[in-house]
């Protein structure tokens, strides 16, 4: 590998904070950049939340930069290898990866001052609150001799949280009487349906139901 590699910056941190509570996840991103003769490269890499929700989908944006001194100058083969946490599966992505594989993406040849982005979506799994996964982005690309001239890695870590069991009740009520309009001197009768719809049981339900003073009670 030739070339000097710098690292610009790491981890631009993003949050809304109100009374020691976060009310809008992070949003990370890591870039690094490199020159190599002429040619400066730069990879930004993002994810969308940060921390991210076990069990749910998490999002990656990588934009590739090249800046060129000369207008003739071109690399070859530009290719983003990607290397998922263990702790996550590939959904989908835009471009699509190789044929047969959902993490090597080749992006074709640069000309002068040419950008390239990649987004793909992976599928968090249910793992332990806290933990921490890390994403590798790494880009290879060849001069016109067809040798790979150097790559070049960012790494972006997530903080995974796990979203707490709610087991919330939720009780509904529905009242219906019979006949409507009633008849004088006749009988009315009502029925009351309870259901609960949460996804936690409910204890003591009681239902108190008070009748007209124009009636009086017969049976229930």
């Amino acid at each position: 590998m030739r070339g000097n590699l710098r690292i610009v910056y790491r981890n631009l941190l993003i949050t809304i904070i109100i009374a020691g509570i976060l009310i809008i996840p992070s949003i990370l991103a890591a870039l690094t950049s490199s020159n190599q003769g002429n040619i400066e490269v730069n990879i930004t890499k993002i994810e969308n939340l940060d921390p991210a929700n076990a069990n749910s989908s998490l999002n990656y944006t990588i934009t590739i930069n090249m800046s060129f001194d000369n207008v003739t100058t071109n690399v070859s083969n530009l290719t983003l290898i990607e290397g998922y946490p263990s702790q996550v599966i590939f959904t989908s992505s835009e471009p699509a990866p190789l044929a047969g594989t959902n993490n090597t993406f080749i992006l074709g040849n640069f000309t002068f001052n040419t950008s390239v982005v990649v987004n793909i979506t992976v599928f968090v799994n249910n793992i332990s609150n806290g933990t921490v996964i890390n994403n590798t982005a790494n880009i290879t690309y060849q001069n016109s001799s067809g040798e790979i001239i150097f790559n070049l890695s960012v790494i972006e870590g997530t903080t995974v949280i796990t979203q707490p069991v709610r087991n919330l009740s939720n009780i509904t009520v529905v009242k219906n009487d019979n006949p409507d309009p009633a008849n004088r001197n006749g009988q009315l009768n009502y029925t009351i349906e309870v259901n609960s719809t949460g996804d936690g049981p409910a204890f003591n339900v009681t239902v108190n139901d008070t009748f007209p003073a124009e009636v009086v009670f017969d049976s229930s």
